[in-house]
């Protein structure tokens, strides 16, 4: 018996020492499930990656940091774990027992602390509206025709406007120079749902501010900007304050001349091709004064080449100082007349000069000649005086003829120099650098020369200097409708503002009898400032995760001296899916404005170009600075960053259901280990019985 009590003492011993460890192993899990829920409060879930369940504890831990936001990174991830707040924890943490409290959520913590953001009016950059060409990210640019300036300007709401309704009105600039008919621009416009022109199934809601500009009729080409001024409440009362810039080109008005072009003055020209009534032949054909008896008709047709004053002129003729005709005097006045030519069906309006003068008995055979004096004025009150020779041939006498006098010389135009052709190198003159003009210089008549030409150059502007020794060159002779080559350099100041500056060029020349004719020409050079943009790179994050959308902020700075227009960012790399871009505008010189772009991250092999790509890894993104200068050319600059793409975190909570499925396998755990450990206690209890009953059995055979 005492082996039996041994024997009970020793299993009791062994079942006392296996309970608690088993106690033990089930505390951890309780206490790991309570863990867990407590992390589930705090936001920590356990991670499962594609790695599967055997993730450390370490590498939760590090996922959890790669998602801390960075301030240095301009990063704002869309999950943060938040730290652990005292009024989140749990009663039995504060008062050391109890049933846990429900903890206030992290939501309702935010809304309680962080104040409404403000109500802002965002450009609906990627959508076309009626009575637009192309998007804002495109370059829009405002509808010029008929005479008017159409404006659009589509404005998205970022929150709730007070009635729905804000106030537009326009500032045109300064009246003298603009190319608007002035007047009170101001009107309301509504939230509405609008559908755009190229996404038609994807309908806004917004405000389509839109404005159409009548134009001056003597308006002038260029850019001219309009500012929109908006303004509105939110549903608080707050004032919104919204202003935009929107450059309008106007092409379609008539250019003057740069320069003024010399003016001749209003002259008569005789029709030398018809033949009009009292004529035998055209003047072209050698006409001559018809002589019949005692009388000579002369018929001069004259045509103007300008307009004359009252349309009329004086026509006088004196024959005093010949002996064939009889002395007296002629003068009338003559109208602007329409007239048909005999060898033509198409009336001519000209001037028809006709006088009968008489011969004398006394004349004898020969040539004589005769002057009609024509005078008059012309629109711009200048005086015309023009004298027309004309040679009377007498054969019906019977004297003999005179000798031949010597007839009067044919007044002839003087020679003009001009500027026939003109190079400018380089074409693309920038301010601070020097330029070459060379001017081809012609004779206009093909019948007379010039010499001892003096050329003059103004260069008509402070800030532009000529770089030669002298502004005067000489230039000895220029044959008859010959033509020159003078090569001139210049200089423009780096300050210069870009726009067109007028060189001008005075001609003083001698040609035959008459002396010091002058002349003068221009010629145009169009002078750039070079543009001068920086785009400012925030520091990216150098790891990134699939899912996130990262808002970057992008600020760029004009360094020149002119403005810049459709001032744009564009953001591009395999990963990155950019949700907008970053529309600026215009810029002025010396000015510096901010744009953001949402960049959406995605897997590396979803980008096009890269779909045999690796799915994740390092990659670099690409900014691209685009804007154009006042004469519509683009220029676009670009800068890099690199980070590394990584596979999304997937966070999975247990659900009530799989809690309930796992303490009840603990359950079943328990059951089993109580089984067992009675199967073992009654073999051991057995056993001792059987060993017992064995040994008296022995003793009874030895007995």
């Amino acid at each position: 018996m005492k082996k039996i009590f041994s024997i009970l003492l020793a299993v009791s011993i062994v079942f006392s020492l296996t309970v608690p460890v088993l106690a033990a192993g089930t505390e951890d899990i309780e206490t790991t499930g309570e863990m867990s829920e407590k992390e589930k409060t705090q936001g920590v879930l356990p991670t499962v990656t594609e790695e599967g369940p055997a993730a450390t504890v370490a590498e939760n831990q590090h996922s959890s940091s790669e998602n801390v936001p960075s301030q240095e990174n301009d990063i704002m991830p869309d999950a943060v774990n938040q730290p652990d707040n005292p009024e989140n924890q749990t009663e039995e943490e504060n008062t050391g027992g109890g049933e846990p409290s429900v903890p206030s959520t992290p939501e309702a913590s935010e809304e309680s602390q962080v104040p409404l953001p403000p109500v802002t009016l965002e450009i609906d950059t990627r959508h076309t509206y009626q009575g637009m060409d192309m998007p804002y990210e495109s370059g829009y640019s405002p509808k010029v025709e008929n005479g008017t300036a159409r404006i659009v300007l589509p404005l998205t709401p970022r929150g709730k406007i007070k009635d729905n309704k804000i106030k537009v009105s326009l500032d045109l600039g300064v009246a003298i120079s603009s190319p608007f008919v002035f007047s009170n621009y101001e009107r309301i416009f509504e939230l509405s749902k609008e559908v755009p022109m190229n996404e038609p199934m994807n309908e806004q809601e917004l405000f389509l501010v839109d404005f159409s500009l009548p134009l001056d009729e003597n308006r002038t080409n260029g850019v001219y900007p309009v500012i929109l001024n908006v303004t509105g409440f939110d549903e608080v009362g707050n004032q919104i304050l919204y202003s935009n810039t929107i450059n309008v080109t106007i092409s379609d008005a008539t250019v003057p001349e740069p320069t003024e072009k010399p003016q001749f003055p209003t002259q008569l020209e005789i029709d030398t091709t018809h033949i009009y009534s009292g004529m035998s032949a055209a003047y072209e054909n050698g006409y001559a004064p018809l002589v019949n008896g005692n009388w000579v008709h002369i018929v001069l047709p004259l045509v103007p080449t300008g307009n004359l004053h009252q349309n009329e002129i004086k026509a006088s003729l004196n024959p005093s100082g010949s002996t064939a005709f009889v002395p007296t005097n002629y003068e009338k006045k003559v109208t602007l007349q329409s007239h048909t030519p005999k060898n033509d069906t198409q009336p001519v309006h000209l001037f028809m000069v006709e006088f009968d003068v008489e011969l004398s008995d006394s004349r004898t055979n020969g040539v004589y000649p005769l002057t009609i004096q024509i005078s008059g004025f012309d629109d711009n009150a200048q005086p015309i005086s023009i004298s027309y020779p004309f040679q009377v041939t007498i054969s019906d006498s019977p004297l003999p003829a005179p000798p031949k006098p010597k007839g009067p010389e044919w007044p002839t135009p003087d020679p003009v120099i001009y500027i026939a052709n003109s190079k400018i190198e380089p074409e693309q003159v920038m301010a601070g650098e020097d330029f070459t003009v060379t001017v081809t210089l012609k004779n206009s008549l093909t019948s007379k020369s010039v010499s001892n030409m003096m050329v003059r150059v103004d260069p008509g502007n402070l800030q532009v200097t000529l770089q030669e020794k002298s502004r005067t060159f000489q230039v000895k002779k220029l044959g008859a409708g010959e033509e020159t080559e003078m090569s001139i350099k210049f200089h423009s100041d780096q300050s210069i503002p870009a726009g067109k500056y007028n060189l001008g060029f005075q001609f003083t020349y001698d040609s035959g009898k008459v002396m010091k004719i002058n002349s003068n020409d221009t010629v145009t050079v169009n002078i750039q400032q070079p543009a001068n943009m920086e785009l400012v790179m925030p520091r990216f994050a150098s790891s990134v995760t699939v899912g996130e959308t990262i808002p970057l902020n992008l600020q760029v700075m004009n360094m020149g001296r002119g403005r810049m227009n459709n001032v744009r960012c564009v953001v591009s790399g395999f990963g990155f899916a950019p949700a907008n871009t970053g529309y600026i505008g215009a810029m002025e010189a010396g000015s510096s404005s901010s744009t953001k772009v949402d960049l959406y991250i995605v897997a590396l092999n979803t980008c096009e170009g890269n779909e045999d790509g690796e799915q994740y890894g390092d990659t670099t993104g690409t900014i691209t600075l685009i804007y154009e200068d006042d004469s519509g050319k683009e220029f676009q600059q670009t800068e890099e960053f690199t980070t590394t793409v990584k596979r999304p975190i997937v966070q999975i909570s247990l659900n009530d259901h799989e809690t309930e499925k796992q303490e009840k396998a603990n359950q079943v755990w328990w059951y089993v280990i109580l089984i067992l450990g009675g199967v073992i206690l009654a073999a051991v209890i057995g056993f001792i019985i059987f060993k017992c009953n064995w040994k008296n059995h022995k003793k009874g055979l030895y007995l």
